[in-house]
């Protein structure tokens, strides 16, 4: 009987407390990423033109002269072909330069909490052994 309170006894009284611990982690990610785009535009217009003339001009009115199935009198043709070439060279650039800045942040909170153990409960089996064994000692039978 004495070896079991004993034990009792000791299982009552054992440590349960619990220890917990606070770390706290923090993390900073930066990132930037350029990004350039180019745009080459080249642009080559050519027009050509041909203008062609012809320039009757009399001298006498007197002589006839037929061109084309056209009666002309005494007149002086001069035939003139222009040629005309204009090139036009159109070069654009158009550069965009984005730049992204990335900032990712991380903050990680442990808490470790300390906490004491209540002993309230180891009570009630103790007070019932001790009730038990007054009711024994007292109303035993001889």
């Amino acid at each position: 009987m004495k070896k079991t309170l004993i034990i009792l006894a000791l299982l009552a009284i054992s440590c349960g407390s619990r220890k917990v611990q606070k770390s706290e982690i923090k993390e900073q990610i930066k990132d930037k990423t350029e990004i350039t785009n180019k745009i080459e535009t080249n642009t080559n217009i050519k027009t050509d033109t041909d203008i062609e003339e012809t320039v009757i001009t009399p001298i006498d009115t007197a002589k006839a002269m037929v061109i084309d199935g056209k009666e002309y009198r005494n007149t002086k043709i001069r035939h003139v072909k222009t040629k005309k070439a204009q090139v036009v060279n159109e070069k654009k650039i158009e550069a965009k330069k984005q730049v992204n800045n990335v900032v990712v942040k991380k903050d990680t909170q442990i808490k470790n909490i300390e906490k004491e153990p209540s002993y309230w409960w180891w009570w009630i089996p103790i007070l019932i052994l001790i009730i038990l064994y007054l009711l024994y000692r007292f109303y035993k039978p001889f």
